[in-house]
């Protein structure tokens, strides 16, 4: 069940059954649990975008706090709407998490919010999605969207999310909250839905990826809800046992012409599930389209996104499957382009060594690195390991230019468990100067993760 409720009335506003509600959309089916990260503090990385020099590492704030798991850029009290952003530490404070605001240029952090000191109540793993809403009360600050779902085990807080806003322009605060069941996972991905083109989102897309349909445990739901109050709006829910809906979330340009723009949801699966990404009319929650894996046990739809690939000006959708078996060997992982005007494949492409995870976080450069006059992708593969010396897991993100097939420069982490490119996001400050903005990768340096089954 989830229900909403605002810290500052401390009234209840809603609590609903997730199997009552009207209008759910079923689609069509895995959950490893960590057993929590070892005793090092997570990691911000600053990458060039133009040749991937490492510009800055910023380390988080306590040993085990999974630094880095989500980080985003909007204006936030105490700092120059330009040079702020936030960062997620979800496994903060013994697992309770934090919620940081940064300066994107020296990468202090200014302020944080942890989960076990919210207004409304404790909350478990605040922090590990992010989105930002905007003016959504017409004020002149900007709210946020964070998710806490929980660790997915019985007897767990439930997971929630919860919007904050800045009343008094010195710190963030609950303005809000909307749950959902102890297992579901609920706000492990978020991602902002926006009715009438106003300059905020008045909605919020909330993807919980744990949640049981009826029998089907773990088939995934997605769920919209008003940004200004938390009423419910639609649910899509997931129709095979650990199909895993709601694991990764985006956005598309409006297809079926309601001026909404649509919403994509990875359903990933696991090692006998063939994974799907559903591209969902932002609305009404109608399933529009089905793109299928290739083939079953690939995790597609572990990662997902958007960017022109062949020129034609329109949007074309993006998927990391990052279990794929490639020539290179056994889950090398592989990223997948579909056309957005027919969804007929238009490119993929492996990773270049076995284990690697090649597209378990994707993200679009906003500059045209190599000049063929389309956006470049950065690909995270989290499992990578080192070539020397010991060949330890660090990571890698690469810079993939999908037009010429060709990695322009790729970038390892350093030491075993640093996990780099776990998380990507662009638009930060130029720090070096050559008139583009960076790239900030995450580097949550764990041992364990939650990854479909």
């Amino acid at each position: 069940m989830f229900s909403s409720w605002s810290s500052i009335a401390s009234v209840t506003l809603a609590l609903i059954t997730i199997g009552s509600l009207g209008g759910a959309t079923e689609v069509e089916p895995a959950e490893r649990v960590g057993a929590g990260a070892k005793a090092k503090r997570g990691r911000l990385v600053v990458l060039s975008s133009q040749d991937g020099r490492i510009l800055k590492r910023l380390k988080g704030g306590q040993r085990g706090d999974e630094y880095g798991t989500a980080v985003a850029r909007e204006a936030l009290p105490m700092a120059d709407p330009a040079q702020s952003g936030a960062v997620g530490a979800p496994g903060a404070d013994g697992g309770a998490g934090r919620f940081y605001g940064i300066h994107t240029d020296s990468g202090r952090r200014l302020w944080w919010i942890g989960g076990e000191d919210l207004s409304g109540g404790a909350v478990e793993r605040f922090g590990q999605s992010m989105v930002v809403l905007g003016h959504i009360n017409g004020d002149s600050m900007v709210h946020w969207a964070v998710g806490a779902p929980g660790t997915g085990q019985p007897g767990g807080a439930p997971g929630t999310v919860v919007v904050l806003h800045a009343p008094d322009e010195q710190q963030l605060v609950e303005r809000f909250r909307v749950e959902g069941s102890e297992r579901s996972r609920f706000g492990w991905a978020l991602w902002p839905s926006d009715d009438d083109g106003s300059n905020f989102f008045d909605h919020i897309v909330v993807g919980a990826p744990g949640e049981a349909n009826a029998s089907k445990e773990t088939a995934g739901a997605i769920h919209r809800f008003s940004a200004l109050d938390g009423t419910h709006s639609w649910t899509v829910v997931g129709r095979k046992k650990n199909q895993h809906l709601g694991y990764a979330l985006s956005g598309l340009a409006d297809r079926d012409g309601d001026g909404v723009p649509e919403i994509l949801a990875g359903a990933p699966g696991g090692g006998r599930t063939v994974g799907r990404v559903f591209v969902i009319s932002g609305r009404t929650g109608e399933v529009l389209k089905q793109i299928e894996a290739p083939a079953e046990g690939d995790r597609f739809g572990f990662s997902v996104g958007r960017v022109d690939v062949d020129g034609d000006s329109v949007v074309d959708v993006i998927v990391g499957a990052p279990s794929t078996d490639g020539d290179a060997g056994e889950e090398t992982g592989a990223v997948y382009a579909y056309s957005g005007v027919d969804w007929s494949l238009l490119w993929s492409r492996e990773g270049e060594s076995a284990g690697q995870w090649f597209g378990t976080s994707l993200f679009v450069s906003g500059q045209d690195v190599d000049g063929d006059g389309l956006r470049e992708l950065a690909v995270g593969s989290m499992m990578r390991f080192a070539d020397k010396p010991k060949g330890e897991l660090v990571g890698a993100v690469d810079v993939v230019s999908p037009a010429r097939d060709q990695v322009l420069f790729s970038v390892r982490g350093k030491k075993r468990a640093d996990r780099l490119g776990s998380t990507i996001f662009g638009g930060f400050s130029d720090l070096d100067g050559d008139g583009a903005s960076d790239l900030l990768v995450g580097s949550p340096r764990v041992e364990d993760l939650f990854i479909p089954e």
